[in-house]
């Protein structure tokens, strides 16, 4: 699924692709393969939000960063599992990456 301007949607193509692990050819999953229109929605959602993000106060936009902060480190273990399966990166190096 794509998250553009603020909800989950399929490739309006319909298109997905199957992500596979490197070492073992299992497919771990299946993502949606954006095109052209959906480059397009993401920046026109983008330019959109713009105006009302550069408002924001510094304060409130490092909250929203913080919080993305601290939800990926309450998930870091099963995060750095699934780059492991995806990329096939050493598990210690996807968790230090996750941190």
């Amino acid at each position: 699924m794509l998250y553009i301007d603020g909800t989950w949607r399929a490739a309006s193509s319909g298109a997905t692709f199957a992500v596979s692990n490197p070492a073992t050819g299992e497919i771990v999953g299946t993502v949606a393969d954006a095109g052209g229109a959906d480059i397009d929605a993401a920046i026109e959602s983008a330019t959109h939000a713009f105006p009302a993000w550069s408002q924001a106060t510094a304060g409130f936009r490092s909250r929203i960063l913080l919080d993305a902060y601290l939800l990926m480190l309450e998930r870091k273990e099963h995060l750095a599992r699934l780059m492991t399966e995806e990329q096939g990166k050493p598990l210690k190096a996807a968790r230090n990456e996750v941190q």
